[in-house]
């Protein structure tokens, strides 16, 4: 018994290890460290400082964004975890599957009174007058048309964004949203209902992919628990 138990060990380890595998690639979690958005292959890492900061700030989840069938972007959500279980403390215990069916937890969310980063990495190239498209439709959610705030957030989008590059979008506790490129600012609109709009472009009612919405709930059972 002894031998045969020596003799299966090696296949049982290759088992053991594709179980592994297996397991990664479908909760998408890193070595404990990050997520990779399984159809693009992005990956994001579990805590992630806040512009300007020290302070980290946890990862809820990612998802995906595209457009017909075309893979635009990577999308990954960090949030203040001491904003987060602060104010969301009533949905602590609850599993992500029923927060991803639960339209007040998305509102509180997107109302949460705390630093919140929405990290986009792009998977294809996508010009200026795209981007302001896109966020146009993002404005139109709760934004007026003559808002000052509102063409000075579209004029900060003025150049094309290559494949493979990352998007900031910083919502600080006070309203303001400031956009990054290449690890700088590019600038800072102060607009609590450009914030708010744009977030719910990911997290409201319509939003602009069912995946994102759902994907960034993956993690906020543990963030709540800690």
């Amino acid at each position: 018994m002894s031998a045969l138990r020596r003799r299966r060990t090696p296949a049982l380890r290759a088992l053991a290890s594709g179980v592994l595998a297996l397991l990664s690639s479908v909760t998408g979690v890193v070595a404990g460290v990050g997520l990779t958005e399984p159809s693009t292959g992005a990956s994001f890492p579990l805590l992630r400082a806040a512009p300007g900061t020290d302070a980290p700030l946890d990862l809820t989840g990612v998802g995906v964004r595209k457009r017909l069938v075309f893979k635009v972007y990577a999308f990954g959500l960090y949030v203040d975890g001491a904003a987060a279980r602060r104010e969301l403390a009533r949905w602590a215990g609850h599993t992500a599957e029923a927060l991803a069916g639960d339209e007040e937890f998305y509102r509180a969310l997107t109302t949460l009174n705390g630093d919140r980063l929405a990290v986009l990495h792009f998977v294809r190239s996508v010009s200026a007058d795209q981007m302001r498209t896109a966020m146009t439709e993002a404005l139109d959610r709760g934004v007026a048309q003559n808002d000052p705030a509102r063409t000075a957030f579209l004029n900060l989008w003025t150049s094309a964004i290559a494949d493979g590059e990352d998007v900031l979008l910083h919502f600080s506790a006070d309203g303001a949203v400031t956009l990054l490129r290449g690890g700088a600012a590019v600038g800072t609109v102060r607009s609590a209902e450009v914030s708010r709009s744009l977030l719910e472009s990911w997290l409201g009612p319509r939003p602009v992919s069912e995946n994102i919405q759902r994907g960034v709930a993956a993690r906020v059972p543990a963030i709540l628990a800690n």
